[in-house]
This record gives C-alpha cells, structure tokens and sequence, in this order.
C-alpha cells in the first residue's frame, strides 16, 4: 500500500516538474492551454508612425455597447445611407454623432481608439463583416470612440 502512494506522489510530481518544464520551452504556446510571459523587446515608433492597420489580437475584455459614442460617415453616393446605418446602432445602444459625408471610399474601414479596439470588433462582426479596421488617425474627432466610414463595398451589399 505504501508502495502504490509513494508512485502515486512520484506521479503527481513529475507531472508538475512536466508542466512547468514546458512553461519554459514553450511560454507562448497556446495549443497547450498554458502561456507564459510575453517577448520583452520593446519597440519605438517615431511620432508620425501609426499602429498596425490589422490588429490580430482578440481582445481581452468584453465589448461595451452603453456609452460608446459612434460616427458614421457615408463615403458612398447613396444619399442618407450614413443616417440609416447610425439609427441602427443607436437602436443597438450606442450613443451616436450626428452621421455626415466623408471622401469617397472603396470599402468600409472602421477606426477605434486605443481603447474601443474590443467595441470595434464587435461592430465589425455584427454589422461590417467585410469592412477594414484601423486605428484611429488624427482626423477622428476626439470624443468618437469608434468611426465607421461606409464605402462602396457597403452600398452594393443587399
């Protein structure tokens, strides 16, 4: 009996030893459910740089709906589309800028905030699936947590 408890703990021990030996040579491996800490390196920018135009990672907090203050921009010819698409969101519960016209554009490309990147994802899935997503430029009004510029893609869509 004895002997079969002593394995057991030898087990268990190795099996933590395992674990945390892989932690090691594997910190950012996903596929094994177990992360370690980041890269370390750090990158300067030059103030004229701008972050990635596609940011890759989820994000890591849910999306807030209350109090996300929304502009969309009609960037097509379709007269009062911007219009419609904000009472959209407004109905969803987002608080909403008077819509207006932006240069003409290709293909919707949504901007956020530093800090919108989580409530731009969720309005890129639910309403924009095709659309870009960028980090805001200078040009975004500073109490617009995220810009929706409808493009040509948008109109044509049915």
């Amino acid at each position: 009996m004895a002997t079969s408890t002593l394995r057991a703990v030898i087990l268990a021990v190795l099996v933590v030893l395992g674990v945390i030996g892989l932690t090691k040579l594997f910190p950012q491996n996903s596929s094994l459910g177990v992360t370690g800490p980041g890269p370390t390196s750090t990158v300067s920018q030059s103030p004229s740089s701008r972050p990635p135009s596609s940011p890759t990672p989820s994000p890591s907090r849910k999306p807030k709906v209350k109090g996300v203050v929304v502009l969309v921009l009609n960037g097509t010819t379709t007269k009062g589309l911007a219009a419609e698409v904000s009472r959209t969101l407004s109905s969803a519960g987002y608080k909403l800028k008077v819509p207006g016209n932006a240069k003409a554009a290709r293909r919707t490309t949504i901007y956020y905030r530093a800090d919108s990147l989580p409530e731009a994802q969720a309005i890129l899935r639910r309403w924009f699936p095709d659309a870009l997503l960028k980090a805001a430029p200078n040009s975004v009004p500073a109490d617009v947590r995220v810009e929706v510029v409808l493009g040509a893609d948008f109109a044509a869509s049915p």
